[in-house]
């Protein structure tokens, strides 16, 4: 049998409460817990409860509207919102924006055609959350490989002999190419000076990193290398994230044919790394 899905319903008005919970009820997705003509009795309950939905009014009388209220609702449990009223509607817009949890805003009267709507905002947002998890796990399985693994990188002595040094993936910043060792320079997170690697190319270089931490940087044409994790765009260049850093060579102009893909790459791995920070984080919390 399919997991149903378990809701709660908060409405200040007992007349749409009980008609709601009626056509809910009638359906094979959903089962109605609890029903509430409060926020404040609603919000104590999720207290000690946790559904897997919380559908609730926008306007209370006598009360907070309930989109002042938002941050007040439990992160992880998804909020639908429902109102007669089309200026509360744009009026909470500001505030569903900063509220991850929120899937939607549905209209009064409840119908059962709108009981379908629900169930596909329900869906949807539930096929988000795992695919941020899954984003989240393969990004923390990348960095932990980038930290594990080392490359072999040669740092240039003054008598110009070089000695091998193994730095971890994760701290590399960016390579270009060194025409003087016919290899590369390779700048690292937390050494001010750059480190050499002779006899090999951008191409090389690239793909070693690409067969161990696969997605974790990206060449730029012919001008260089960049690691996701410690770089972002600034205008059409690349540069390093830590804008204290020692050096001012710290930077890849993008070619113009690749500017699009290349900015919209870094975007998308900076969001996917916040995610997995707010992810890490929230688990932490959790475990507290």
């Amino acid at each position: 049998m399919p997991h149903r899905i378990h809701c709660i319903l908060i409405d200040d008005d007992p007349a749409v409460l009980s008609p709601m919970q009626n056509i809910l009820h009638q359906s094979a997705q959903f089962h109605v817990d609890k029903c509430f003509t409060s926020i404040d009795n609603a919000l104590a309950y999720l207290q000690t409860h946790q559904p897997d939905l919380i559908i609730s009014d926008i306007e209370f009388p006598q009360q907070d509207l309930a989109y002042y209220r938002l941050k007040e609702f439990p992160d992880d449990i998804p909020l639908c919102l429902i109102s007669g009223y089309p200026v509360y509607v744009a009026q909470s817009y500001p505030f569903l924006r900063d509220k991850a949890s929120t899937i939607g805003i549905l209209t009064k009267p409840f119908t059962p055609a709108l009981m379908q709507v629900l169930e596909t905002l329900y869906n949807q947002y539930k096929q988000r959350q795992e695919r941020q998890q899954q984003d989240s796990y393969q990004t923390e399985q990348l960095i932990r490989a980038a930290n594990e693994h080392k490359l072999k990188l040669f740092k240039l002595k003054d008598n110009q002999s070089i000695v091998p040094v193994g730095i971890p993936i994760a701290n590399i910043i960016m390579a270009f190419p060194n025409r003087t060792f016919r290899g590369l320079t390779v700048y690292c997170r937390y050494f001010p000076k750059p480190f050499v690697l002779p006899n090999t190319t951008l191409k090389e270089c690239f793909e070693d990193i690409e067969s161990r931490c696969p997605g974790l940087c990206i060449p730029i044409g012919r001008s260089g290398i960049a690691n996701l994790l410690n770089v972002t765009t600034e205008c059409d260049t690349i540069i390093h994230q830590n804008r204290n850093y020692a050096t001012t060579k710290l930077s890849l102009p993008i070619p113009v044919r690749l500017q699009r893909d290349i900015k919209e790459k870094i975007q998308q791995f900076e969001k996917r790394l916040t995610q997995y920070k707010e992810t890490k984080r929230q688990r932490q919390e959790e475990l507290l």
